[in-house]
């Protein structure tokens, strides 16, 4: 895709169909495709703007994976306002076609960042306040026969409430596709996905949301694909038959960091459910349900609130 413009980025009203007029406020990140902080041009509202180059034979395949379950509304999703589909964009004299999604705008950022830069891990309590959100979100996705495939802290917002909010669904998977095209990402895809032979996406997503609980209660990856942690294999170990091998060397871990190992045995059981390699072994969103760990005290909407406030405090400090 052409370099865009910025400040002349207006999308075309002879084009396109849709109803909401806006002008761009800053560029939010430019990974894959570039996304923008927007405003409303009728009430100041802000939004987030998500790019699609349109290719040959029309929307790109990342847009119409979105594209395709925007009539899916959770608490937990992340709200489409609105989709153009291969709309024109005037870029300095040059004018070029793309889609875009129209999305809502959560202002505290995402969950990387909350978990990396403020005492988050420290609260068994919010971590499990959190994970309650993200199974009701994934389970709303699975009911429906999609799988996000490419769960990871990073697709977690914070929305201006302080709730959890599932995006990018670039490489989801709608039951009846005839592929799965994501390869998820290193250090959180389950192993099926990382060996192309993933034939259960659902029960990859379980594995991703192991991975993002360990984080959210230790700020550390629980496993690393292609490296080494003070001599340990823990990506071989912990998937493995052998827990105790595991949380030993764990352990082994926390103690040459200096750090106090404090994950309780409850904890210890559901993550280790979760990141089973035998699919036939590893959870399913009922049966984590059901584990001790999760059904342990959560935080209200108040109290959340409270806490939330204080962390965020902790990123600005």
């Amino acid at each position: 895709m052409t370099k865009i413009d910025l400040e002349n980025l207006v999308l075309d009203d002879t084009q396109k169909s849709g109803e909401t007029g806006f002008h761009i406020i800053d560029l939010l990140s430019y990974s894959r495709f570039p996304v923008f902080l927007v405003a409303s041009e009728d009430t100041e509202e802000t939004m987030v703007l998500k790019l699609f180059p349109s290719v040959t034979k029309g929307s790109s395949t990342s847009f119409n994976n979105e594209a395709r379950l925007t009539q899916l509304t959770h608490p937990n999703l992340l709200r489409t306002i609105e989709l153009q589909r291969d709309t024109y964009v005037p870029e300095s004299q040059v004018e070029s076609k793309v889609s875009y999604k129209l999305m809502e705008y959560c202002p505290h950022g995402d969950f990387f960042s909350l978990v990396e830069g403020t005492s988050f891990a420290s609260d068994e309590k919010l971590a499990r306040t959190y994970f309650h959100q993200l199974v009701s979100g994934v389970e709303y996705l699975h009911n429906n026969g999609v799988a996000h495939l490419d769960l990871k802290l990073e697709n977690l917002l914070l929305a201006e409430d302080f709730t959890l909010k599932i995006t990018d669904f670039e490489m989801s998977y709608v039951k009846g596709d005839i592929r799965i095209q994501s390869r998820g990402t290193p250090q959180y895809r389950a192993p099926e996905v990382r060996e192309n032979c993933c034939h259960d996406p659902m029960a990859a997503d379980i594995y991703s949301m192991g991975i993002v609980l360990f984080l959210m209660m230790t700020k550390y990856f629980p496993q690393m694909e292609n490296l080494r942690v003070c001599n340990l294999d823990l990506y071989s170990l912990l998937h493995g038959d052998d827990p105790v091998s595991y949380w030993k060397g764990m352990k082994l871990i926390y103690f040459t960091n200096k750090r106090r190992f404090n994950l309780s045995k409850e904890f210890q059981d559901l993550f280790w459910s979760m990141t089973r390699k035998d699919l036939k072994l590893r959870a399913t969103l009922k049966s984590i349900k059901e584990k001790p760990w999760f059904n342990g005290p959560i935080y209200n909407k108040e109290e959340l609130k409270r806490v939330m406030c204080n962390k965020l405090l902790e990123k600005t400090n």
